[in-house]
């Protein structure tokens, strides 16, 4: 993600997950991490890859919609969490709440659902998008999870517009809001030559936002 330099930083991790981003930046050199995940699983799974590691993260279990105050930090972090919103009212106070939590001029970077084509087939990246087209605004979204083309689970999403998750996040006080590709390193196509990358970057079904308080 566009993070930039984190040495020195806090760094709030929501939707966490298993921790990989927490455990990263960390590495990287942010002063203090915090992951928060709706997931007391994840959290477990987290907080043991982190002592596996020896890092010093701390980890909580919470829902972002219920977040309230915490502290302000330097960035606000989330892999995929936006589009998890069932509602404009739940989007709101999303970002009313990742807004808190940062400090003034910080950053809030995100991987999100495209608002314009998130329905794709990429099984053998890992991932299927499925949905009934042509979408409207709040339509909920399968997404199915691969592991060598085999499902592994499954859940759902709900789709925004472009418009309606640029409407919540200035509403909630975020400026210079910014939608961009993921990159596909040199690295990962040499890695994995056999991968059809031109399938995979065509109508990009994640993008990235960033906005600043």
């Amino acid at each position: 993600m566009l993070v930039g330099n984190v040495s020195g930083k806090t760094i709030l991790d929501l939707a966490c997950g298993d921790g990989n981003f927490s455990r990263k930046f960390k590495k990287k050199g942010a002063k203090e991490v915090l992951g928060i995940d709706l997931s007391e699983e994840m959290i477990k799974l987290a907080k043991n890859k982190t002592l596996q590691e020896k890092l010093d993260i701390k980890y909580l279990v919470g829902d972002v919609i219920k977040l309230g105050e915490i502290k302000e930090f330097d960035i606000v972090i989330s892999a995929f969490l936006l589009h998890y919103s069932k509602t404009k009212e739940e989007l709101l106070q999303m970002c009313k709440n990742i807004y808190m939590n940062l400090k003034k001029g910080g950053k809030f970077v995100t991987l999100n659902q495209s608002p314009t084509n998130p329905i794709k087939d990429v099984k053998e990246f890992g991932a299927k998008v499925e949905g009934l087209e042509p979408l409207k605004e709040g339509d909920e979204l399968t997404v199915r999870l691969y592991d060598n083309m085999k499902e592994v689970c499954s859940f759902k999403t709900y789709h925004w517009s472009k418009n309606t998750y640029e409407t919540c996040l200035r509403e909630a006080g975020f400026k210079d809001i910014k939608w961009s590709s993921l990159s596909i390193l040199k690295e990962g196509i040499k890695k994995y030559p056999k991968y059809n990358w031109k399938k995979y970057i065509h109508k990009p079904y994640i993008l990235i936002i960033e906005a600043l308080k």
